[in-house]
């Protein structure tokens, strides 16, 4: 065994201490497969070497928004963050109690104490998520930073950086020092000095020496002092690096190896280095996909998202333009890590969703009509709890609703979600034409049934619904014969029923007269 290799042993030993290699009991049944083009991020567990989480956007045909895999990414299983009620932006899991992770959704922020499968509402300051290495966790947006030590429970507000930024990199050892996009502040984020010209996607320390850094600039930038200055790489092939790295997506530090590193980009594929940066390939074994535009060359997929494994110094992750792909070998050869299509468990309950009782009426249908006639009738929904209504909709074949809440569009209404005690008035009309309906004594019953429906679980659903209904009456003159009212006859000389029954009636005047002649007339015009 060579000297790198006992080294890399003893420090996956030490990295891997009381860490499960085998994956968490709190995985579900697998089945599940990744969406190649909707895939967002990968977030690698923190304390479990084969565990790893992906985000899939709200754009993917797929309704899981957040799946689990427990074995290195050859199967997945579902959380209970299905995109039936939430898309996620931001995952974060505390390195020092992998169990602890915070999501923020569409909904606002989540909080899990099992891994990640089920999930509770929590309060967070902003919309993304960084854990120190110490347990600090940061939230922050675009400008504003609040910090909460380990052991604390209240936040603390850093000074707002100057400009804009995506990317907050604390040190791995001294919560003083933060990368902020641009900037940098060795004094806890109360104050900040610039340090780069442009935006920065990413900034990586070297885990095996903190005064070593690099970043995603215009091109790729290296630092020996910790991020205070930064120089660009003593690149052989300068500028074919730099056309390279203009849209770079991450950079990462093998873990025992700071002489190796990898840069990431949007178009022009996956670079290492094992020479500091003074000369770079792309190994690309196992990966596949053509990049939007890359002068350099084809077949180098868009890489939208690259990450070291924290508790194996040879596996990074890959989220390209083909999926998610893994190496365990530090990246001679590369493994689509998509899963395995079976038989899906159904995702855990959402404890979000709880339970609703919505409930229905429809009123105010006149008795009769005569059509044409715009009909002019009511509705009312009730909310009678116990918990909140998720994305409430109402459908009806209508024309139009009004209503004292939400957006309606015709006969469709968006009311979002619903408080409790929440009660919706409607008013509708709907349009009958006349023309082509069949005269009978009692008309035509009309009914008119409408909807509402909420993502959130009705234990009491037979009262979602209901039926309004009156009777519609053709226009045109009365043919005597019906009880009370006699038949109506539709305009335009006869329907389908009104001349039928016309005859019918002057056969049995015919039949039951006594006198001869009107005997023989019905028997010529309805020979036996």
């Amino acid at each position: 065994m060579g000297a790198r290799n006992i080294v890399r042993t003893l420090t996956l030993l030490v990295m891997g201490a009381g860490v499960s290699v085998s994956g968490h009991a709190a995985c579900l049944t697998g089945g599940y497969t990744l969406d190649s083009k909707s895939i967002y991020d990968v977030v690698p567990h923190p304390t479990e070497v084969d565990t790893l989480f992906a985000i899939q956007n709200p754009n993917g045909p797929d309704s899981i928004a957040l799946l689990k895999s427990c074995d290195g990414g050859v199967s997945w299983s579902a959380t209970a963050l299905t995109r039936d009620f939430y898309s996620v932006s931001s995952l974060a899991i505390d390195p020092t109690n992998g169990e602890s992770a915070y999501a923020i959704t569409n909904r606002g922020a989540l909080v899990s104490s099992d891994g990640g499968i089920t999930w509770s509402e929590t309060s967070l300051p902003f919309g993304r998520l960084v854990f120190g290495s110490d347990g600090t966790l940061y939230s922050h947006d675009m400008a504003n930073i609040e910090r909460r030590l380990p052991g604390h429970s209240d936040w603390e507000t850093l000074t707002p950086v100057p400009t804009s930024f995506d990317v907050l990199r604390p040190h791995p050892t001294d919560s003083n020092r933060i990368h902020v996009g641009q900037f940098y502040s060795v004094d806890g984020g109360m104050s900040w000095q610039r340090v780069f010209p442009d935006r920065v996607a990413d900034v990586r320390y070297s885990p095996s020496d903190p005064m070593l850094m690099i970043a995603t600039a215009t091109p790729a930038l290296l630092s020996t002092d910790g991020g205070v200055n930064w120089s660009e790489f003593p690149l052989e092939e300068f500028e074919v690096f730099r056309t390279a790295t203009a849209s770079g997506t991450a950079v990462a530090f093998d873990a025992l190896d700071s002489g190796t590193i990898w840069v990431a980009t949007r178009n022009c594929g996956l670079w290492r280095s094992s020479t500091g940066g003074a000369r770079w390939q792309l190994p690309m074994a196992g990966l596949t996909g053509a990049p939007e535009s890359c002068w350099l060359g084809n077949n180098r997929p868009e890489v939208r998202r690259f990450k070291p494994s924290p508790l194996d110094a040879d596996r990074f992750f890959a989220v390209t333009s083909d999926g998610l792909f893994i190496t365990n070998n530090d990246g001679d050869t590369w493994v689509e890590a998509n899963g395995q299509a079976g038989n899906p468990a159904p995702p855990p309950p959402n404890p979000f969703a709880g339970d609703a009782d919505l409930e229905l009426d429809l009123f105010g249908l006149p008795g009769t009509f005569t059509p044409p006639v715009t009909l002019q009738f009511s509705g009312t929904i009730r909310h009678n709890g116990p918990d909140v209504a998720r994305e409430v909709m109402f459908s009806i074949p209508a024309d139009s609703i009004s209503s004292s809440h939400g957006v309606c569009d015709g006969g469709t209404c968006d009311f979002g979600d619903l408080a409790p005690g929440t009660v919706i008035q409607l008013q509708l009309q709907r349009e009958i034409l006349g023309g082509g309906i069949a005269a009978r004594c009692n008309g035509d019953v009309f009914e008119i049934s409408g909807r509402v429906t909420a993502t959130t679980n009705d234990p009491v659903p037979d009262n979602n619904s209901d039926t309004v209904s009156s009777t519609r009456r053709n226009s045109g003159s009365i043919i005597s014969g019906c009880p009370g009212e006699g038949l109506l006859q539709p305009e335009g000389g006869g329907g389908s029923l009104g001349y039928p029954l016309l005859i019918a009636l002057l056969v049995s005047v015919f039949t039951f007269r006594s006198s001869g002649r009107y005997r023989r007339q019905s028997v010529l015009m309805f020979p036996r």
